[in-house]
């Protein structure tokens, strides 16, 4: 009987909360309804936002590319080719002594000169890529051109001339096809063989980009007007670095072999054609000793007009080599030969040697200090039985500091010209050319951006 009752009394509740219960679950699901309705559109609104931009952006791409072929500036790539600006300033003071007169210049410095580049890029697929280089010197005052005068002739000038002008196509496998202004094959190979971190003031063996042209003084006359056939002998027409030359040719260049050598060729046409032939090795051994050995081989052919006992044409010989010791010790040398191709003519020999070390004791940067000599034989060309005979050499000390974090240089240098010359043939006669050292120190720096 008590069962009953409480089974009828259990019965009886829930006939009596069941509208209650129903309704709160009906309520419940309502609000579960009212919250998705929200969220889905809240997700519409952002979809519409996110389409709106798209179509912004899309928009502002097109109007750059159209102001791009208006000769407005253009600050990125489009579609896969990329743009890049770069450049450095190199400036001076130039004090020389030709042994007779002292003079103080202002200039830009020719040992790594002003310049300013622009490179296209664009990758055609996982090998080939394309590009357009452009690259210009924008000097006022060249260090090699600048010379003691009384009028403002003297000075090196105000230029800009264009250093590179190409296209390129490369290949990883293949290697790199470059038409257009630019480098000749041998061009700095001797300057990518010096190791020793001064190449902002004084590269390799290029020992006329200080003062090339200076003019010698004779001790006897005073004057400097006796030299070759009654011309003035300036530092640049007795000395040549041998490293190579600028022009409007075609050249290739191989890929690397073996991760350290590589071979490259190029082609100039003038009067006769021109051909250069290059080999380059570079490698760094897991001692960390780097080493750089360059070889070129040069038939030149450059004179516009009818050959004749010029320094225009000749056959020539270049090697060039370094050593840098992971406690900062190095060594460079070249040596070369340029065999006139006229009969009967003295053939031109030189050779450099320098020693360097570079310290890195400073936060900021490495110290680099180098010492150097050269010898140039013979590079003025003269007849063979003549008697004439010219030899130049030069001998410098050079300090560079390096700013790592501004990407500047700070340096001095100072170098010594000297000439002897036999049976030199002048507008009066013929005299022995006894003339008198040129002294020049370089004060300056150099930044790159």
């Amino acid at each position: 009987m008590k069962t009953i009752s409480k089974s009828l009394l259990l019965s009886c509740s829930l006939v009596l909360m069941g509208p209650n219960v129903l309704a709160k679950i009906h309520h419940d699901s309502g609000h579960h309804r009212t919250e998705v309705d929200r969220l889905k559109a809240e997700l519409e609104q952002l979809t519409s936002r996110l389409a709106k931009l798209e179509s912004e952006a899309a928009k502002n791409a097109e109007q750059k590319t159209a102001a791009s072929d208006n000769n407005v500036p253009v600050y990125a790539g489009t579609k896969k080719l990329s743009l890049q600006l770069s450049g450095q300033m190199n400036r001076a003071a130039q004090l020389v002594d030709d042994g007779q007169r002292f003079r103080v210049k202002h200039v830009d410095n020719e040992s790594d000169n002003s310049q300013v580049r622009v490179v296209a890029n664009a990758d055609l697929n996982s090998d080939f890529s394309a590009g357009a280089q452009w690259e210009i010197n924008a000097q006022s005052n060249n260090s090699s051109l600048a010379t003691i005068g009384e009028n403002a002739s003297a000075d090196g000038g105000n230029t800009v001339a264009t250093r590179k002008a190409e296209i390129m196509l490369t290949s990883k496998k293949f290697g790199k096809l470059s038409m257009g202004r630019g480098f000749l094959s041998s061009y700095g190979m001797s300057g990518e063989a010096d190791l020793s971190g001064t190449g902002a003031v004084a590269l390799s063996s290029n020992f006329t980009d200080l003062v090339g042209s200076y003019y010698f003084v004779n001790k006897a006359t005073g004057t400097r007007t006796a030299g070759n056939n009654g011309a003035g002998i300036q530092v640049a027409n007795v000395i040549d670095g041998m490293d190579g030359l600028i022009d409007n040719r075609v050249r290739y260049d191989t890929p690397q072999f073996f991760n350290v050598l590589s071979f490259s060729a190029s082609h100039l046409g003038r009067s006769n054609d021109t051909f250069n032939f290059t080999a380059r090795y570079a490698q760094e051994f897991s001692n960390k000793i780097k080493v750089s050995a360059n070889a070129g081989y040069t038939q030149a052919h450059l004179a516009n007009t009818s050959e004749t006992l010029t320094t225009d044409s000749y056959k020539q010989y270049v090697g060039a080599a370094g050593i840098l010791f992971p406690f900062g010790l190095n060594f460079h040398g070249v040596i070369g030969k340029r065999d006139f191709n006229q009969q009967n003519t003295k053939n031109g020999t030189m050779w450099v040697a320098k020693v360097g070390y570079i310290l890195k004791k400073f936060k900021v940067g490495q110290t680099a200090f180098a010492l150097d000599y050269g010898q140039f034989n013979d590079l003025l060309p003269v007849l063979e039985g003549s008697g004439e005979k010219y030899r130049a050499r030069g001998y410098g000390a050079f300090i560079v500091q390096s700013f790592d974090d501004i990407s500047t240089d700070l340096y001095v240098g100072v170098r010594r010209y000297r000439l002897k010359a036999n049976q030199v043939s002048t507008s009066t006669g013929t005299v022995d050319g006894k003339y008198k050292e040129i002294t020049t120190a370089l004060l300056g720096g150099r930044v790159i951006f």
